[in-house]
């Protein structure tokens, strides 16, 4: 498995479709095969929401 942090900066250009939940600097992990680890995805996604509004937090949890 490997972290990648989203920026959207790095999107721009790119299709909008289908649309992307993350917000800026939100960490996301990706297996060998570059599929998403979806319940660790889900757990970091709802990091902001438990009170964790650090994106440095949200990395160090990834």
């Amino acid at each position: 498995m490997r972290k990648y942090l989203y920026d959207a900066a790095a999107t721009r250009g790119l299709p909008r479709t289908p649309a992307v939940a993350l917000i800026e600097r939100q960490p996301f992990v990706l297996d060998a095969a570059f599929r998403p680890v979806e319940p660790l995805n889900a757990w970091l996604a709802s990091l902001p929401s438990r009170g964790c509004h650090s994106p440095g937090t949200w990395s160090g949890g990834a």
